[in-house]
């Protein structure tokens, strides 16, 4: 699954974004959500599920405390993170682990994964205040 939707707001139109919702082909409990400034292709918002994750090794003074425990972590596949901008680094360089977040949805796995994977998209068009009504079709998940 690889969808994309272009996101424009009815009273401003100087910005657009992006969200994508992707599932890996080699493992399908592998999930992103993505979130973007279209124009610049700057990415604001990404939530990983059982997905690995490099944060850089080293951080200038300025890095938000937030990041300050994550320099240098690796995050494993099974370890589901939540990317942010964050200004002067390379786009959605910087992840926390999920359980550091108020994410609901946790962990995505065998067995609840229809259940799991509607509640994090739901969870995230709400993170990015989209407004629009979602409705989705669990027997096509």
């Amino acid at each position: 699954m690889n969808l994309r939707y272009d996101l424009v707001s009815d009273d401003d139109d100087e910005f657009s974004f992006l969200w994508e919702i992707s599932q890996s082909s080699k493992n399908n409990l592998r999930i992103s959500l993505h979130f973007q400034e279209d124009d610049s292709k700057i990415g604001l918002l990404r939530v990983d599920y059982n997905s690995g994750h490099h944060n850089p090794e080293i951080a200038r003074d300025d890095l938000p405390e937030l990041f300050r425990p994550y320099i240098g972590k690796w995050f494993t596949n099974e370890e589901s993170h939540v990317h942010y901008h964050v200004d002067g680094y390379k786009s959605l360089a910087w992840a926390v682990p999920i359980e550091a977040t108020n994410v609901q949805t946790k962990e995505i796995k065998d067995g609840e994964m229809h259940t799991n994977f509607v509640n994090a998209i739901m969870e995230f068009a709400q993170m990015v205040n989209i407004e629009t009504v979602i409705m989705i079709n669990r027997l096509l998940i």
